[in-house]
């Protein structure tokens, strides 16, 4: 065995054959093993089935919008387990409610991505932020009981070298200022200490709270739509335009993870959709009215969230159903409505900085801003305030203890701000959604698609100030809404909307690599191999071997189909009183023009990322296929060969352990690599 691995390592045996050239002159090249559009050996081939429509339970497509500060999902049940062949209505689809602790917001379709760890209890949105307002006013806020919020923006940042841009055109970003470190700061800066201080990363903290959702799903479901263990479900799962591959990858993994923790339906069948696609599709179809925009004709969809507002512009190339094209690069920043708030936060901190009257009473400042402070910004007056209507006038907030100070506007438990001061705390959001805005028509001009339309969705979206800055800066935009209610829940019913029907998208071209982690014998004309110079020697065959290399088998900017298949042929030696105790890791990355060969810690490998391992004993098949030893004695051993095989069906990848090579399947894994795909791909 290999001395760098407890477990042997595969080792990959280039074979080479005679070939003729066009000109017939004999040359030699290298045989990668690689076989692509083989069937399966264990089965004579899979086909595409649209289910069993006699099948006793129900199917159901369910939509999932995880969003930076609300989460919504909603549904569609399949008719006798059918998927439509026509148009459904709008009310076909529906959102899940009644969240626990909703109280007066029992019937909205959104719950807040939030969550608390206290002690060994555990609570999620709507609760977790009861039990902040019941609980940590009477504590010392510390970074082990803080609310956990923008997990989303966070999840990004860290998979994308803290740039949430990721792989999108422009440069704009936007960020807030702490008025006492003068740095740029983002809202989750609190998140990364109170993650440390529980112990837990960004996944697992997405991951609890995903649980939960879904159990509460599968009770609404169950009590509702005669949901069962044992029904089928199919889940759309929205990300944002630009989004990078890794992130949309560790969010389907936690998505997996969550589904199955509570038993929610059989199988895993996942399908990404961009958010500004899923809501414009759903919307245009259903809302606003096909008629609003034509074929061929080019509009701009402002998607304006919690955490980020981005930004995309579309051609339409069909209306039956609506199919769109990117016209220009997608472009987005950290311009949501949580900066809103931020720069609310700041005036007030600045304001209540060493305040007098909450010394002296022992009164935190901080607390008072969040939980008199913030609630009422938040809840009330940012969703309804209008500058249009005039900045004459003033608004007061609670800061319980507080003498009076006319000449800091402090009454006595109260502040008075004035408009023009709210509408300030606006000024830089709307700043950056207007650049981003601007930046899509000229990119668009550029390319000779000329947009005189913009579709406005996303939470933020329905903020009256935001509506009439947009639509004084963009004169010559005709805007297109929905209603509040139909806003909340807009994009997880576009993803349902659109996974019903996913003919027409994207072609199947792969965005990641995949690949395989192995032992290579040494070979100076492969580039990898000579950063090695001279390999290693292996204690067996005495043969030189480059180590943890990786070959990558599906690489990106391929072209696969729906069903299709690839193998490797692939090799490792056992000692003569060793079990045959198998492992083969996977990997994927993101990077572009990927090169075989290099060792998993080059340069060339940075941001490999593990996909799984398959992990097999083979031992007990040792008389049944016997293997002849090789080598002297006291160090014999066995060389065994075996298949990996690669099978992909839509947007899954089994990979088998087949031994002997060209037998049967002795283990497998299976892969969601739905996020590999352009979102919306078959």
């Amino acid at each position: 065995m290999p001395p760098t691995s407890k477990r042997s390592m595969p080792y990959r045996k280039r074979r080479y054959e005679d070939i003729l050239s066009d000109d017939n002159e004999r040359i030699t090249s290298s045989s990668s093993n690689k076989t692509v559009g083989e069937q399966p050996v264990d089965s004579p081939g899979s086909k595409r089935s649209n289910g069993n429509p006699r099948t006793p339970n129900p199917t159901f497509l369910v939509g999932i919008d995880f969003g930076t500060t609300m989460t919504s999902v909603s549904y569609y049940k399949f008719k006798l387990g059918k998927r439509p062949t026509t148009g459904i209505s709008k009310n076909a689809i529906k959102s899940v409610i009644a969240w626990p602790n909703a109280a007066s917001s029992h019937n909205r379709g959104e719950v807040p991505s939030e969550s608390l760890y206290l002690g060994d209890d555990f609570y999620w949105g709507y609760g977790a932020q009861l039990k902040a307002q019941e609980v940590l006013p009477n504590e010392a806020l510390d970074a082990s009981n803080k609310p956990i919020k923008f997990s989303k923006l966070l999840l990004a940042d860290l998979l994308s070298g803290h740039n949430h841009q990721g792989n999108r055109g422009s440069s704009t970003n936007g960020s807030y200022t702490d008025s006492q470190t003068n740095k740029a700061a983002p809202p989750y800066e609190d998140l990364e200490e109170t993650l440390k201080a529980l112990g837990k990363d960004v996944n697992d903290v997405i991951r609890d709270y995903l649980v939960e959702v879904f159990r509460h799903t599968k009770k609404h479901l169950g009590q509702f739509e005669s949901f069962k263990d044992t029904s089928k479900v199919e889940l759309a799962l929205s990300v944002p335009a630009g989004w990078p591959l890794k992130a949309s990858w560790s969010l389907q993994e936690i998505l997996k993870q969550s589904v199955e923790a509570v038993g929610f339906g059989q199988g895993f069948d996942l399908f990404l959709v961009n958010e500004p696609e899923a809501a414009s599709a759903f919307a245009l179809d259903q809302l606003v009215g096909a008629k609003s925009l034509m074929t061929g004709e080019t509009f701009i969809v402002c998607d304006a969230g919690g955490g980020t507002v981005d930004v995309t512009t579309y051609t339409i190339d069909s209306r039956s159903p609506f199919r769109f094209s990117e016209a220009a690069t997608p472009t987005g920043g950290n311009f949501g409505s949580v900066y809103v708030n931020h720069a609310m936060e700041r005036h007030f901190r600045d304001l209540l900085r060493n305040n007098e009257s909450l010394e002296q009473k022992n009164i935190s400042a901080e607390e008072q801003l969040q939980h008199n402070i913030l609630p009422h910004f938040e809840g009330t007056l940012k969703r309804v305030f209008d500058n249009s209507q005039g900045l004459d006038g003033f608004e007061y907030f609670i800061v319980h203890g507080l003498e009076a100070d006319d000449t800091k506007g402090f009454y006595k438990n109260r502040v008075k701000v004035p408009w023009s001061e709210v509408f300030g705390w606006f000024q830089d959001s709307l700043n950056g959604i207007a650049k981003l805005i601007q930046e899509q028509i000229v990119a668009s001009k550029e390319k000779k698609r000329f947009v005189q339309k913009i579709m406005l969705v996303g939470g933020y979206s329905q903020s009256p100030t935001l509506r009439q800055f947009l639509k004084k800066e963009f004169q010559e935009l005709q805007p297109l809404y929905q209603s509040d209610w139909e806003a909340e829940t807009l994009v997880s019913r576009g993803a349902v909307y659109r996974a019903i029907d996913k003919s027409n998208g994207p072609s199947r071209q792969i965005m990641a690599n995949i690949g395989i982690l192995q032992n290579e014998e040494y070979d100076n004309k492969y580039p990898g191999h000579r950063d090695t110079p001279g390999g290693t020697r292996h204690p067996k065959d005495k043969k030189l071997y480059v180590h943890r290399c990786v070959n990558w088998v599906i690489k990106r900017g391929q072209i696969v189909a729906f069903d299709d298949c690839f193998s490797e042929t692939l090799y490792q030696q056992f000692g003569e009183n060793e079990d045959w105790d198998f492992s083969q890791r996977l990997y994927y990355s993101d990077i572009e023009n990927a090169q075989d060969h290099y060792q998993i810690t080059h340069p060339y490998n940075l941001g490999c990322e593990s996909a799984g391992m398959i992990s097999v004993d083979l031992t007990k098949w040792k008389e049944e296929y016997p293997v002849p030893l090789k080598g002297s004695q006291g160090n014999k051993y066995y060389e065994i060969w075996y298949d990996v095989r690669m099978e992909l069906h839509g947007r899954n990848l089994k990979v088998s352990l087949v031994y002997p090579p060209g037998k049967e399947m002795r283990s497998s894994l299976e892969i969601c690599i739905a996020a590999s795909f352009t979102p919306g791909t078959e």
